[in-house]
Formats: C-alpha cells, sequence, structure tokens
C-alpha cells in the first residue's frame, strides 16, 4: 500500500526583480506579455545561510486496517513518546547501517544536510543545470527534489532518500502598484514524502468472505456456461447428449433386468476398449496394454473400425466378447449367488 505524496520546499536561494508594466498591452489581450523586466533591473540573488543544519520534523502514523472494524493499536505513532521507535535514514549515500534519526516527542528530526548525504548528492556540488543560464550550476543555485518514502515493515520503519532530478521553485509577488511590481522566485530542495507498508497479518473473517465471494462467482459462472452449451450454442443437441448419462440399475430383480445389465456393462467396456486403443503413450505402445481388469480382450491388429462387419472385402474384424461369454462358467448369476 503507498499513500499520495506530500511536498515542502525548503528554500536555499531568492532570486528577486522588478518588472514594469506593458504599457502597449490591452488589458487582458490574448497573447500579449502584460509585465516586463526594465531595462536597468537585473535579478537579485541572495542565499539562505546555514540551511544544511535546516531541522526537518517528520510526523506519520501507521494503524492496521481490520475487515471488521475492530480497533487496532497503532504500528507506528510519532506524535506520542520516543519509546518504542526504530528507524534508521536510508539511501544511496548512506552507510550500509543507515544514518540514525532522532526521536522527539513530537515527530522524528532529520536535517537538511542529513537527506541530501543519504540522496547521494551535495548543495555545493556542480551537476544541476539552470534553466535561465543552461549552464552547470551546484544544487544550491538551481535546486533540486529528493523523495522520501516512509517504508514499514514488522520490526519498525525506514526514511529512504532518493533524488530526483527535477529543479523545484516558487514564485510569489513581494508589492505592485500600478506601473511595476516584485517577483520573488525562491529556488531549493524540494521534499517528497510518501508512506508504503508491506506489513500484513492474518484475518479468518477476510479470507472465509473471500473463500464465499470465490464459490459462489465459480457457481454462477458454471451456471451461465452450462445454460450457454444446453440452450443458446449451435450443437446445443449434441452436448445434451454427453451432459446427461443414464445408468441401469445395478440390483436386478429379474431376469430381464439382469440381461438388460450385462448388456449395458458390455456395451459401455466395449466402448471404452476403443477409446482406450487409439489412445498411445509417448513409447508408441497402446494404453490398453497398460490397463487391468477392464474385462474384455483387444486384438493386436484391430483398428476404430473392427467392430463393425466390411462388405466390400467380406472380412469379419474380431469380435469383443464380454467376460460373462469368454468361456469362464462366471456370470451375472453367479455373482449375485456368491454374493448372497
Amino acid at each position: 500500500m503507498q499513500t499520495a505524496d506530500i511536498g515542502v520546499l525548503v528554500g536555499t536561494r531568492i532570486s528577486s526583480i522588478v518588472q514594469l508594466r506593458n504599457e502597449s498591452c490591452v488589458r487582458f489581450e490574448y497573447g500579449c506579455i502584460e509585465w516586463i523586466p526594465g531595462q536597468s533591473t537585473q535579478p537579485m540573488d541572495e542565499y539562505v545561510g546555514n540551511i544544511d543544519s535546516a531541522l526537518i520534523t517528520i510526523q506519520h502514523s501507521a494503524v492496521p486496517v481490520h475487515a471488521a472494524g475492530k480497533p487496532e493499536p497503532p504500528l507506528v505513532d510519532t506524535f506520542t513518546t520516543p519509546s518504542g521507535r526504530h528507524a534508521t535514514l536510508q539511501g544511496a549515500g548512506a552507510p550500509s547501517s543507515g544514518l540514525a534519526v532522532r526521536f522527539e516527542t513530537n515527530g522524528d528530526v532529520i536535517t537538511l544536510a542529513e537527506l541530501i548525504r543519504a540522496a547521494g548528492i551535495g548543495l555545493d556540488a556542480p551537476g544541476a543545470t539552470s534553466p535561465a543560464t543552461n549552464a552547470n550550476d551546484t544544487t544550491r543555485y538551481a535546486g533540486t527534489t529528493i523523495r522520501v518514502a516512509v517504508e514499514y515493515s514488522a520490526h519498525g520503519y525506514t526514511y529512504r532518500a532518493v533524488e530526483s532530478p527535477v529543479q523545484s521553485s516558487r514564485t510569489s509577488v513581494r508589492w505592485a502598484n500600478s506601473s511595476a511590481r516584485q517577483l520573488d522566485t525562491i529556488y531549493g530542495v524540494q521534499l517528497l514524502f510518501t508512506q508504503r507498508s508491506s506489513v500484513v497479518h492474518f484475518d479468518l473473517r477476510t479470507l472465509l468472505l473471500t473463500l464465499v465471494s470465490g464459490l459462489a462467482l465459480l457457481s454462477v459462472a458454471k451456471t451461465v456456461a452450462d445454460f450457454f452449451v444446453l440452450y443458446v450454442s449451435p450443437n446445443k443437441l449434441d452436448y445434451r447428449l454427453f451432459v446427461v448419462d443414464h445408468t441401469p440399475d445395478f440390483g436386478p430383480d429379474s431376469e430381464q433386468e439382469k440381461q438388460l445389465l450385462e448388456k449395458v456393462l458390455w456395451r459401455k467396456r466395449r466402448k471404452k476398449s476403443l477409446l482406450i486403443k487409439h489412445a498411445r503413450d509417448p513409447e508408441g505402445q497402446s494404453s490398453a496394454s497398460l490397463l487391468s481388469g477392464i474385462g474384455v480382450r483387444i486384438s493386436e491388429g484391430a483398428d476404430r473400425e473392427s467392430c463393425r462387419e466390411s462388405d466390400r472385402d467380406s472380412v469379419r474384424s474380431p469380435k469383443f466378447v464380454p467376460p460373462f461369454l469368454d468361456g469362464r462358467p462366471e456370470s451375472i448369476d453367479s455373482r449375485l449367488a456368491s454374493r448372497s
């Protein structure tokens, strides 16, 4: 989970300039520059002294969200006493163990110099490009942006500083009259704060709600699919033959029911044998040779049409003999008698 960015600008340089009203412009005329620099007016730059030692107080908290709305103790709360806090400042310029963070009652305190060091930059190091001069200027002159992410974990939290090479500034009007005005442009280090968390905890109610919702959606999807296949699809009549399967009575009470059961079982085994016969394993052997107890013998040379008589060459295919007709005396009557 991640929150939106919250920014603050720490000024390092103030550039002031006096502008004159352009008398040739009609008021609110589109495309006309209303204010122009005076001919004898040059920007005046002033730097903020000892800005490296500026203290930045960071206040934040993280509270677990319970599905049932039950109040949970905060995971981190910097608005209270500093006891129990564990945090370090990490970044490209920080050591592997991180930089120390000072804990106060009203928040965590970090200096601007520590944030800049953790981000791996320097205020007086050249490298930033000024939009006004297009020359290599220092970060103190042109400004930059540092993203500070507060990352929560089960053992505490970490401040991670990363530079984003975007110059930041803010312009305001100090004074203005009918003919002139003075603009102040503040350049500096923009700090963008965001919060990220990877802390999770098990919640039984959420798990049950997810499972029940998933099963309900699965049932709805199955119902919609079955309705389309059986009543809407072009081959709906053919599909219905395979959806419903009728089984015989396995406890026959009469001779006719016994014969019907034997006939159905023989046809079922015959159909299964034909399907298995044409399913080959990766080594080219028939899958029927890997199965036993299907109650039927399959000839090695029989193909899919071996069960029918051929009128063209008058050759009779091998017959499939049910187990109760292959010369063994065992039948449905004997099996029923043995059970009784």
